[in-house]
């Protein structure tokens, strides 16, 4: 580790000397336009039988070697200062990503929230079950949903009451808990046939969510 970061310092301190910053890209540069003034001439005099073949041999030998050494001075550029400094400096996007300077960042991703609730029961056979409920919301929500359920009177399924400005989900957000909660036989439709007149709480749902609204208190619903 310590012989791979010594050679990357001396590698970054060669690259700041006269001889790697400005004489050999020079040299290859030069040699590259020589190589395309032979090559323009042969084919020139050769092919095209001209007249005066040298002249087009060093313009286009002249704008070759203009190119690659500015491409050679780029690449220089690229290695001894962030790119992001140079393309804020000459106004210009270099590295080709189509934004002059860093790059924006995406903004983070928000991490999911989730409350994990733990509910064991006993079968009507008298068998022991233990079940993990994944609620798509945080504490606070669930809390607010469990106490407003529960509440005398208690607060419909109606997302009118859930849901919009100042409410604590969002519509989404209660749609998805909601179907957390069918999934886990919490609640139910008051009449299967009939969906509009909404649902309700299961003798399940409503111990649990009467647990989960009493404040700061144990309950048999665990928080994983």
């Amino acid at each position: 580790m310590t012989l791979q970061q010594t050679h990357t310092k001396q590698e970054r301190e060669y690259l700041h000397t006269l001889i790697a910053g400005a004489v050999l890209p020079f040299i290859q540069a030069t040699t590259f336009a020589a190589v395309i003034f032979v090559a323009v001439w042969v084919i020139a005099a050769v092919v095209f039988n001209a007249m005066d073949p040298h002249k087009p041999a060093a313009f286009i030998a002249a704008v070759a070697w203009a190119w690659f050494l500015n491409r050679l001075f780029r690449h220089w550029l690229s290695l001894t200062t962030p790119t992001q400094i140079i393309e804020r400096v000459i106004q210009k996007d270099i590295n080709g990503d189509g934004v002059i300077g860093p790059k924006p960042q995406a903004p983070a991703k928000e991490e999911p929230r989730v409350v994990n609730i733990r509910l064991d029961k006993i079968t009507s056979d008298n068998h022991y079950q233990s079940d993990l409920i994944n609620f798509p919301c945080d504490d606070e929500q669930l809390f607010k949903l469990a106490y407003g359920l529960t509440n005398d009177p208690p607060l419909t399924f109606a997302e009118r009451y859930w849901t919009g400005a100042g409410k604590p989900f969002s519509t989404n957000e209660f749609r998805a808990v909601i179907a957390v909660m069918e999934k886990h036989g919490l609640c139910e439709y008051v009449n299967p046939q009939e969906p509009k007149q909404g649902r309700r709480l299961t003798e399940s749902g409503r111990k649990l969510f009467e647990e989960i609204a009493l404040p700061h208190s144990p309950t048999s619903a665990e928080e994983a």
